[in-house]
């Protein structure tokens, strides 16, 4: 179980792994500019950081500061959209154990969905970018997942878990 500096080492290497991946084997067009480069390093890092959310930790600190930049983006721009999915995802930390629902495979894919699905609402050109951002950021998150448990486990905890039923006889 590595700490946030063991995550963000993760996250790095993933950043070079999953740029290789998606630059060569998907055709996915990359930037070229080291700008939108370092952005998407940032991106992954970010990822590989995000499900340590439910504990007191850099990566929930991180986490409510880009929150309340949103936050205040938002109502200055009057967007109750963003404003809205921003403030529904301020409770997920509050409302997790730790090594709960942020740690699982299916909520690392689908929670950042919502990016790329209010960024094709809001600007066909952005559409692209959050796409690409948001392979990088499920990325970063799977390589927390994958360190935290092992590779194995982290297919495991894909599934989610069926409660056992038990008949009760009278």
């Amino acid at each position: 179980m590595p700490n946030y500096k063991g995550h963000i080492v993760g996250g790095l290497v993933t950043f070079v792994i999953a740029f290789f991946v998606l630059s060569t084997f998907l055709k996915t067009k990359m930037p070229k500019n080291y700008s939108e480069l370092f952005l998407l390093l940032l991106i992954c890092v970010l990822g590989a950081l995000f499900p340590d959310i439910d504990i007191k930790s850099k990566g929930q600190r991180i986490f409510y500061l880009i929150l309340l930049i949103i936050l205040t983006w938002s109502v200055y721009a009057n967007n109750l959209v963003i404003l809205a999915v921003a403030s529904i995802s301020g409770f997920i930390p509050l409302l997790s154990r730790h090594r709960g629902i942020t740690h699982r495979t299916w909520f690392v894919v689908l929670a950042p969905l919502l990016v790329p699905i209010v960024a094709s609402q809001q600007n066909i050109y952005l559409s692209q970018k959050a796409t690409t951002a948001y392979y990088f950021f499920v990325a970063g998150g799977l390589s927390h997942l994958i360190l935290d448990f092992g590779f194995i486990k982290t297919l495991k905890y894909s599934i989610p878990k069926r409660k056992k039923q038990y008949r009760r006889w009278k």
